[in-house]
């Protein structure tokens, strides 16, 4: 005896039974569809044998109505009678066929349908009657049950041909199912297939709760674990005292910390997240070079580039790495950055004050020299004089004494420049002290108009010292209206109170040279006749003892403006003191 494989006994025992069951629904539904076909055909002979007994009985009421009518002498009302009983019963016509062969005929007759159909005839004595009905309601319900049998048989016959058909499309995921379920485990000899099934499926769902627990513990502990990271990311970005970029695939930001949008003037509580670089920051050198090391994906080390920010350039220092998976493959850039102006201007100042003390070194020296030489002019002019000397003598000795008195003065202001200035620090109001030394300017120079606007500022500084810096810049602006013509001028001074505190000095003189300017804080270096140079140099030297810093800026024929600042950070130059002598 041959025997299948349990694989193949299991498909065609769970076929088998879909076939039976499918079959036993379709003989079902045939046999309901037969017994109401049945019963429709009874319920409507049911209706035609009524029809017929009311047909009849309407005939026999109309036979005894005419049957008392003489038709010889009275046929006008024997035509009356026939027309109100063919009104009355719903008679479509009625003949009356006379013994002697004569015909009455009330109505007209159908036209159509089947002969005989609708009427009844009655042999009397006093003639023949024949009375036609309208059948139309009888045969609109036989056509309305052929119709009916005819759409239940095809409609059988189709579902059962569509049956066969779809039979293998049900069975196959049944069957595949089958297959998947010994995948997970072979089926006993002694189990059937239904309960092998829902046992299988049973044991999925099982496995499938288990593992559910335990994905969902794998997802709390990632969970924990990425809110761990994301606490810790946001607490470093948030402690971090550089400023922070970070881009993704898409080379626009995905982060930004808050010490990068203080760094960049930008907006605290705006979203930057999915904006460009351009899009945030403008389009700066900055700017450029970091969006050109994104769209590059490349690193930079410790460049510095200029960047722009509510009108005052920044010198910022870029570090960018590039982020790469294990497969190499790019995921952003992060970018650091910070702001390097303070130690810049640091720079500057720190090698301002190197030169200045440099040049006071050198100073020393040769004024020390020039003094003596000097002392030892002006004493052999005396002795000359003692002696009885011819006027013409006399008159060119006083011309060397002149000169030497000048040379004298020229030598005090240099060691005066060249000489240790130590700051008896303490609060200076900027306003007063402008004051004083505008009132004190005006007598020599009438024809100019001092103004002075701005607000209070007070700041930590030595006052006589920072009076003769004012002074000389006020100095230096008069002299240059001067040179412009006898008809005076006008120098604002405006005191701007900030984080940095400024005192800005507009004048409408000569103006200056922009390739002269930085020389003109030089000693020696000036542009006005019978000037030592030395006024400006000195200015600058007491400003930058005072953490400060002074520019001038203007052009030839406009006049001039001096921007005096102050920093209000840590000063930095009592860690770096200036060896000033």
């Amino acid at each position: 005896m041959v025997q299948l494989a349990p694989s193949r006994l299991t498909k065609l025992g769970f076929r088998r039974d879909v076939k039976l069951f499918l079959a036993a629904l379709l003989g079902f539904f045939v046999v309901l569809v037969l017994v109401l076909l049945l019963l429709l055909q009874t319920f409507l002979q049911q209706i035609e044998t009524e029809q017929m007994k009311l047909w009849n009985n309407a005939a026999e009421i109309a036979v005894d109505e005419l049957s008392d009518l003489d038709y010889r002498s009275n046929r006008s009302a024997l035509n009356t009678r026939m027309d109100f009983l063919r009104g009355r019963y719903d008679i479509v016509m009625i003949r009356f066929v006379t013994p002697d062969g004569a015909v009455l005929e009330s109505g007209y007759p159908l036209i159509g349908g089947r002969p005989g159909e609708g009427s009844i005839v009655r042999q009397e004595s006093f003639g023949r009657l024949t009375f036609q009905f309208d059948p139309t309601a009888s045969q609109a319900r036989r056509r309305t049950f052929l119709l009916t049998a005819g759409i239940s048989v095809s409609a059988t016959i189709l579902g059962t041909i569509l049956l066969l058909l779809y039979i293998p499309r049900i069975t196959r995921p049944l069957e595949e199912l089958l297959d998947h379920a010994r995948s997970l485990g072979e089926m006993e000899a002694d189990m059937d297939e239904s309960n092998y099934l829902i046992q299988t499926f049973k044991n999925s769902i099982d496995t499938l709760k288990s593992q559910e627990v335990e994905l969902k513990r794998l997802h709390l502990m990632e969970r924990t674990r990425a809110e761990d990271i994301h606490r810790l990311t946001a607490t470093l970005t948030r402690s971090l005292t550089s400023g922070l970029i970070v881009t993704g695939r898409n080379r626009r930001i995905a982060e930004i910390n808050q010490a990068a949008r203080e760094t960049l003037g930008l907006d605290a509580e705006r979203d930057l997240s999915g904006l460009s670089i351009h899009e945030v920051i403008g389009t700066t050198p900055f700017a450029d070079r970091l969006q050109s090391s994104i769209e590059g994906e490349s690193t930079l080390t410790r460049i510095e580039e200029q960047h722009l920010v509510h009108g005052r350039s920044l010198a910022i220092g870029l570090s960018t790495v590039s982020l790469r998976d294990e497969h190499n493959t790019y995921l952003g850039t992060m970018a650091l950055f910070t702001d390097l102006t303070p130690i810049r201007t640091l720079e500057r100042r720190v090698n301002d004050m190197k030169i200045l003390a440099d040049l006071g070194e050198i100073s020393a020296g040769i004024a020390h020299e020039f003094r003596n030489s000097l002392s030892t002019i002006q004493g052999y002019i005396r002795l000359a004089r003692l002696a009885s000397t011819p006027e013409e003598i006399e008159n060119k000795l006083r011309c060397v004494e002149d000169e030497a008195r000048q040379l004298l003065q020229a030598v005090q202001g240099l060691l005066n420049f060249a000489q240790p200035m130590p700051l008896d620090r303490n609060r200076v109001e900027l306003m007063q002290l402008m004051t004083s030394v505008m009132d004190a300017l005006r007598p020599s120079f009438p024809a100019i108009v001092f103004h002075l606007s701005g607000s209070e500022v007070k700041i930590d500084g030595d006052s006589a010292l920072l009076r003769r810096a004012f002074e000389n810049v006020l100095r230096n602006a008069a002299d240059s209206i001067q040179q412009k013509g006898p008809d005076g001028g006008r120098i604002d001074v405006t005191v701007q109170a900030s984080s940095n505190p400024r005192i800005v000095v507009e004048d409408d003189g000569v103006g200056v040279d922009a390739a002269d300017v930085q020389r003109f804080f030089l000693p020696f270096q000036t542009g006005k006749p019978g000037g030592f140079g030395l006024g400006l140099p000195l200015s600058k030297k007491i400003i930058l003892l005072h953490n400060g810093t002074i520019t001038m800026q203007g052009t030839v024929g406009s006049g001039a403006r001096v921007i005096i600042e102050f920093s209000t950070q840590p000063e930095f130059m009592k860690a770096a003191s200036l060896p000033v002598t």
